[in-house]
């Protein structure tokens, strides 16, 4: 009896050993863990013995590269080895490398992973040499072609067509490209070239625009996290950019292990023309502007009004801060910010301005939080007068017989609306020139900064911030007509940040019964910023079928690696 019950008890022991022995690791090498996928068909795996030669350090690892590539071209030889502390390696070193095979998903659930081999442990097997990088293909022209999803679920996988997937063929390995120019200013941590063999979309200043069609997916991102990366604006030249290909951000990234030493940029700012027989309409983005900002801010947004639109008669400013910026004590009064830019356009040897705006309520219009940022007006009144009619009630069209008034002016237009929660309001005001009243709103719709990313696992990218947009831009006009319903005849501009492009449902809506003004510019020449190296139109203005106006996007700031805003101003100049 006791035999048998000692026999069952070492049988039990047996199989609960059994059962709890980890799996031992597996001798494999890089292409083994990459596979022909986004994920690794190791994943949460482990494995030992992966040779490979060190080809570029960072602060909490090394890219490993194995110099014995297998027959396949769909699977990466490059990987990036997590260690957490300052790597004791260099390039060069041959090494032995254990760990456990990861998918690591940086900045959001939207991107896509990186392979890696964390928990790291390796040893030395003696130098070798890096080997030579691949040079790069032209990718397709899509990102992914085939039907929508999660790539990372797809069991389909074609570097030729997919542009992504082309992409995660090089993970973690040596590349090249060029001769490339710069399309994407370069601020010390990003820089954005495109290959010459890429000619669609081409700016006459040397950049490239993104269509609905082509989002240029030769583009080759540069990061360095450390800040080393020159600066260099758009046009500059580089013979090459040699780097191990990563993913960071939502976006393919090339980390380079050459000095890179681009050829200056001969790019000049532009300069409007003045006119004092139209009446001159500008917008300007401020990029956050608040009076803790330093005083060469305020004096390089000065000298943009004064110099590069020549003292407009209106501007419509976008992301101006309370008193206080961004610090969350309830502030929502800006006075301070807008007298502090008009006192440097004087300064700059600029007319006296005036502004009007309406106070937001406390962080419920979006943007950096204790913010506040807000549209207003600038205006001269040397040239121009402003009807005030100040309410705290929404904006509305009054009519009285032939006359045709706003309800609140300056009034913002369906603040309550659902669609513009934690957005900017539009503003519309009343104006006077040459004896003619103009009704002007200043837009700032929603950002786009929680869509889904170019290179992110969902494909085709959710926008949902678009929607959005559209019912913003339906309300404005909405508003519009109710104008031009009661007077035909009557002047109205529309104008701001639309953050949307100019082929865009937004953009349509936003423009119908009115001129879109973009339609004036050559193809080439319609963007006023720049995202990823992309040229955007996401400034944009309307006037009304009863004036004319001619219509300028001013290239000075989206283009340049030092920068008044991130966005070009546009400028209107209206013949009533």
């Amino acid at each position: 009896m006791w035999k048998q019950i000692a026999i069952l008890a070492m049988c039990a022991t047996a199989l609960v050993a059994c059962r709890t022995t980890p799996e031992q690791p597996r001798q494999v090498r890089i292409h083994d863990i990459q596979g022909a996928e986004h994920i690794s068909p190791l994943n949460g795996k482990a494995v030992k013995g992966v040779p490979g030669v060190v080809t570029a350090v960072a602060d909490q690892g090394f890219w490993l590269q194995d110099p014995t590539a297998d027959a396949d071209p769909q699977t990466s030889e490059g990987i990036y080895v997590f260690t957490r502390h300052k790597p004791k390696v260099k390039a060069g070193d041959a090494l032995l490398v254990a760990g456990t095979v990861s998918e690591h998903r940086p900045g959001g659930d939207a991107n896509l992973t990186i392979t890696e081999i964390t928990k790291a442990q390796y040893r030395r097997a003696g130098v070798g040499q890096p080997p030579a990088a691949i040079q790069l293909a032209q990718p397709a022209a899509h990102i992914r072609a085939d039907k929508p999803g999660n790539v990372e679920k797809s069991t389909k996988f074609d570097p030729k067509q997919n542009a992504m997937d082309y992409a995660e063929t090089t993970e973690g390995m040596l590349v090249t490209g060029g001769p490339c120019t710069v399309v994407g200013a370069g601020r010390g941590k990003q820089l954005v070239v495109l290959p010459h063999a890429h000619t669609a979309n081409r700016t006459e200043r040397g950049g490239v625009l993104q269509t609905t069609e082509n989002t240029n997916t030769a583009r080759l991102h540069i990061s360095d996290m450390r800040d080393t990366l020159p600066k260099a604006d758009v046009g500059a030249e580089l013979p090459e950019v040699t780097g191990v290909q990563h993913y960071s951000a939502g976006n393919y990234v090339i980390v380079p292990t050459k000095k890179l030493r681009p050829t200056p940029s001969n790019l000049a700012r532009e300069t409007a023309s003045g006119n004092d027989s139209t009446l001159n309409i500008a917008s300007f983005n401020l990029n956050n502007l608040d009076p803790h900002d330093s005083p060469a801010a305020f004096q390089t947004r000065a000298e943009t009004i004064v110099n590069a639109l020549k003292t407009p008669d209106i501007v419509v400013v976008e992301e101006v801060q309370d008193n206080s910026g961004p610090r969350d004590d309830k502030t929502v009064a800006a006075n301070h910010t807008y007298e502090a830019l008009i006192a440097a356009i004087a300064s700059a040897g600029g007319p006296q301005y005036e502004f009007r705006q309406v106070n937001p309520r406390d962080n419920a219009d979006g943007g950096e939080g204790g913010g506040n940022i807000r549209t207003g007006f600038l205006f001269r009144p040397d040239r121009v007068s402003f009807t005030d009619r100040p309410s705290e009630r929404p904006a509305t069209v009054v009519t009285s017989g032939d006359a045709i008034q706003l309800s609140a002016s300056p009034g913002r237009i369906a603040p309550e609306d659902k669609a513009f929660e934690d957005s900017r309001k539009p503003l519309v005001g009343e104006f006077v020139f040459e004896g003619r009243t103009v009704f002007v709103t200043g837009v700032h719709f929603r950002a786009r900064g929680a869509d889904d990313p170019l290179y992110g696992r969902q494909q085709p990218p959710k926008m949902g911030s678009s929607e959005d947009r559209e019912k913003q831009a339906a309300l404005v006009n909405g508003f519009t007509q109710k104008i031009l319903a009661a007077d035909p005849q009557a002047a109205v501009v529309v104008v701001g940040d639309v953050n949307d492009s100019d082929h865009s449902p937004t953009a349509k809506q936003l423009g119908k019964g009115m001129i879109a003004l973009s339609e004036q510019l050559p193809e080439n020449d319609r963007y006023s910023f720049i995202y990823q190296g992309n040229g955007q139109l996401l400034d944009q203005a309307f006037i009304s079928p009863a004036i004319s106006a001619e219509y300028d996007i001013v290239h000075l700031n989206a283009e340049f690696s030092s920068q008044s805003s991130d966005h070009d101003p546009q400028l209107i100049k209206i013949s009533l």
